[in-house]
């Protein structure tokens, strides 16, 4: 079975935009109760980020991750991952961050920071080409 990029982050963090971008398609974007299998991802609803008693189910699907991603809201007022939450994966967790401004991204940074992800981050702008490289690299390491 091959290995899923899982993406974790608050309510309107970007989940579904990203998981679209990652996996090549325009679905349209609905809120579930569920876990959402992509052809490359694995989108993680954000109840089970804000519930505590959830995060159990996170841990156990992260089994099929080859790559966690986790995005950083800057407009959000509060952070919504437990400290060092990052270190409890058993595959590699990548920071990104959605800020429209130098005060939202630094946020953003800093919530990432406190979750135990190492930089570097990444800036939520699909558009960017040097970002869709990366994009490949992900989907390629997926395989290995």
């Amino acid at each position: 079975m091959r290995k899923q990029i899982m993406i974790i982050g608050a309510q309107g963090s970007g989940k579904s935009s990203v998981a679209n971008w990652l996996n090549e398609t325009e679905k349209p974007l609905k809120k579930r109760q569920d876990a959402i299998y992509g052809q490359y991802t694995l989108d993680i609803p954000a109840g089970y980020l804000e519930n505590p008693s959830m995060y159990r189910y996170i841990f156990s699907l992260s089994q099929t991750a080859g790559l966690i991603l986790l995005l950083a809201n800057g407009k959000d007022t509060i952070s919504v991952f437990p400290p060092n939450f990052a270190k409890s994966f058993p595959c590699p967790v990548v920071g990104m961050v959605r800020g429209t401004n130098e005060e939202e991204k630094m946020f953003a940074e800093e919530v990432l920071q406190a979750a135990g992800v190492t930089p570097p981050y990444f800036l939520f702008d699909l558009t960017n080409r040097e970002l869709a490289d990366i994009r490949r690299r992900w989907v390629a390491q997926l395989d290995d």
